[in-house]
């Protein structure tokens, strides 16, 4: 019994021991689970605050004009001429000798000049001259980070763009794109799905995208697409030329070509015209093709009017056969007894390696050459229908573009958007005779802006530590460490200059916000105006600049979904303590900026100003 009893003791004391044991284990597996839900909510936080700072619409930091002289209004040539910066890349762009004289203007209509070099007052005396602004324009041109442009752009391009033609960095691992570690396929596949999807609403429904890609990246490519844009609205794989090499690849046959993938927005309202090419020899066709048709199915051909044989129908309408016997273009076959057609021209396939995929005009490693662009727009497009591309590289598309009398968008963050792509649109524009500028007659001629926005990373340069580590430090004194987590978070995305600080709103015209150039950060003014263009997504009639007593007015008057818009933006300094000079302010508004941007005696549907502002009829651009 001693013997059992001892045995039974040791065994309780034995439990008592693994109890302990196991209250301690699941008093640390509970704190370390608490530890690591703070940690999950931590970064979860963090990952909603970036996302905020990276999705909010960046700032326009600078928006400059291209056009060239036939454009300008005679009244500015004296500047024009007198502009040292001016004539100077002239000397450099085009070879020339500019002289400082009208008569040199008069003989070179296509030099092209760019509001870079002048002050910004000499810019808005440009712009008073356009009654339709947007409509004058040909293009945009963007330096930014893609998705940052097509962030702010959305709202005024939505459904506008008729063909977006992109060629982004290939999945090669390479310095093309900047991956992380050991994620190219990852980082490449969600770096385009975001952009893809965010740039499917610029697509009208009649549109098309073309998407350039080898064979690294096209089986992710092709399944990226499928999911975006709908696997029934592929219309096309298209086999396009690679640049020959001289040497050889290893263990393997040498990649000819890339694949372009051409999706519809929608194929039942898809807007194709296909393209056709010149034949080498010309050639005698017959003119009816397998099919009926239930009305009027005969043509007269030479004052004999014939039915199409059974089965089959006549290819041309009468007018289009009257037009082409006036030509010399159809003849009477004894032999078959029936018309024949002469033909100069072949429909096209998918397989485009009859012309070069790559060029070598611009010297840019990937440049798409101008024939492939000409004839991808071609397909899809008429005349001033807009073009897009948002991996713009050399500039082929905006180029080409422009060249056919489309107009077009591109967007490029690299550094040669300064030494290709500006400098290739001015040449464009001047008349250079690369590419397919001879085959189109394209003898320059335009007029076209360009921007600087903000980017994620001014973003987060302008957000006020100093701030935020003094004013946590008081939360955390008052309320705890959960609270000061939830400040510090919530802290990012307050009233900062580079997310919008409505106290800078009272001098709009020298607002504020740290910007990264190169490897120093310099502090520049936003141009506000041209941010809210692009903010509310007005089509731009007018833009004007007034004085009155000494205070500087810069008026826009736009239009969107058939509404008419005034925004008038101006110091406020003085109008706020002195009733009366806000009164003067609202008549001056009414009385003389009113009246010069709409037809006497027609208001706005909607006015906007910065600030306050004497009339009832007036609402803050700061509520909208």
């Amino acid at each position: 019994m001693n013997h059992k009893a001892e045995n039974l003791e040791n065994t309780i004391m034995l439990m008592d021991g693994e109890k302990d044991q196991i209250i301690q284990r699941t008093l640390r597996n509970m704190t370390i689970q608490n530890i690591g839900y703070k940690i999950i909510d931590f970064l979860l936080k963090i990952g909603e605050s970036q996302r905020i700072l990276f999705e909010k619409k960046k700032f326009v930091i600078r928006a400059e004009y291209c056009i060239t002289v036939d454009r300008i209004h005679e009244e500015l040539w004296d500047e024009v001429i007198q502009n040292k910066d001016q004539l100077d890349e002239w000397r450099q762009l085009y070879g020339l000798d500019p002289q400082p004289t009208r008569d040199f203007l008069r003989e070179h209509p296509s030099l092209v000049v760019d509001t870079c070099h002048f002050s910004e007052d000499f810019k808005w005396r440009l712009l008073a001259h356009f009654d339709d602004l947007d409509e004058a324009l040909d293009g945009l041109l963007i330096k930014s980070e893609n998705f940052q442009a097509l962030n702010l752009l959305l709202e005024k391009y939505r459904g506008k763009v008729k063909c977006v033609y992109i060629d982004p960095p290939f999945n090669t691992g390479t310095n093309e794109f900047l991956y992380k570690n050991d994620y190219l396929g990852s980082s490449w596949v969600t770096m385009l799905y975001d952009r893809l999807l965010l740039g499917k609403p610029f697509l009208s429904n009649s549109g098309g995208i073309y998407f350039r890609i080898d064979y690294h990246g096209d089986h992710y490519a092709h399944h990226l697409l499928n999911m975006i844009f709908g696997k029934e609205n592929l219309r096309n794989e298209l086999i396009v030329k690679r640049t020959k090499t001289l040497k050889g690849e290893a263990k393997r046959f040498h990649v000819a070509t890339d694949t372009v993938f051409l999706y519809a927005l929608d194929e039942a309202y898809f807007d194709f015209k296909g393209f056709k090419k010149k034949k080498e020899k010309l050639e005698w066709v017959r003119m009816h093709l397998p099919g009926t048709v239930k009305k009027n199915p005969e043509r007269v051909f030479f004052e004999k009017k014939l039915l199409p044989p059974p089965g089959r129908k006549w290819v041309l309408s009468q007018e289009a056969i009257d037009k082409a016997i006036a030509e010399g273009r159809i003849k009477w076959d004894d032999q078959l007894n029936e018309p024949l057609f002469l033909t100069e021209y072949e429909g096209i396939g998918s397989d485009w390696t009859d012309i070069p995929g790559y060029s070598a005009n611009w010297d840019f490693t990937t440049e798409n050459s101008e024939e492939l662009l000409h004839r991808a727009i071609a397909a899809i497009t008429g005349a001033k229908e807009w073009v897009m591309d948002y991996f713009l590289g050399s500039g082929t598309t905006t180029a080409v573009a422009q060249k056919m009398g489309r107009r077009w968008i591109g967007v490029e963050s690299g550094e040669h958007f300064e030494t290709h792509v500006l400098p290739r649109m001015k040449s464009v524009l001047f008349g250079e005779q690369s590419g397919i500028s001879m085959q189109l007659n394209s003898r320059g001629g335009g007029f076209f802006k360009y921007l600087y926005l903000e980017q994620y990373e001014d973003t987060l340069n302008n957000l006020d530590l100093t701030t935020w580590w003094e004013e946590g430090q008081l939360a955390l004194e008052q309320f705890g460490d959960e609270y000061l987590l939830r400040y510090i978070l919530e802290f990012d995305t307050q009233s900062k200059p580079s997310l919008l600080n409505i106290k800078q709103f009272q001098d709009p015209f020298n607002y504020k916000i740290k910007i990264r150039e190169g490897n120093e950060t310099q502090e520049r003014v936003v141009d506000l105006v041209e941010t809210f263009n692009y903010l509310l997504g007005i089509h731009v009639k007018k833009m004007r600049q007034f004085q009155d007593n000494g205070r500087l007015y810069r008026a826009v008057l736009g239009e969107k979904n058939d509404k008419s818009i005034v925004i008038v933006w101006r110091p406020l300094n003085g109008l706020n303590s002195h009733p009366s000079a806000l009164q003067r302010d609202y008549e001056f508004i009414k009385h003389t900026i009113l009246p010069i941007l709409l037809d006497n005696g027609k208001n706005p549907n909607l006015l906007l100003v910065n600030g306050n502002c004497y009339g009832s009829d007036v609402k803050s651009i700061e509520n909208k």
